[in-house]
């Protein structure tokens, strides 16, 4: 499984994708946390979490999703919030994801001031 006990190390978030199926996020600004369920069937990966943001007091839900492709040696995923673009494909999400946690430590300190 490409996102199963691996942390996704974007610009702006980190998420942990548990293998047991839970997901833990937060910004990398650490105004906001995030924790739900991720899940994949097919060539779909989809997580759905409650989030908080620290600086509002504010949360909410969300659904986001990514679609996987293989280009002879490449892959390519299209998020569920770039399908409007014209070309919201990516090559890169691959060189982002790394065996492991390194979310649970921020996360948690995060979640306490809830």
């Amino acid at each position: 499984m490409l996102y199963s006990g691996k942390t996704a190390n974007w610009d702006k978030a980190m998420a942990y994708f548990s293998p047991d199926g839970t997901v833990t996020l937060h910004t990398k600004d650490k105004n906001y946390w995030s924790e739900g369920k991720w899940s994949a069937e097919g060539n779909k990966v989809c997580m759905a979490t409650t989030w908080h943001d620290l600086k509002n007091r504010k949360q909410g839900t969300e659904t986001e999703c990514w679609t996987w492709y293989r280009d002879g040696k490449r892959y390519l995923t299209l998020w569920s919030g770039e399908k409007d673009k014209k070309s919201g494909y990516w090559d890169g999400e691959v060189k982002h994801l790394s065996k492991g946690d390194m979310v649970s430590k921020t996360f948690s300190a995060l979640k306490a001031k809830w």
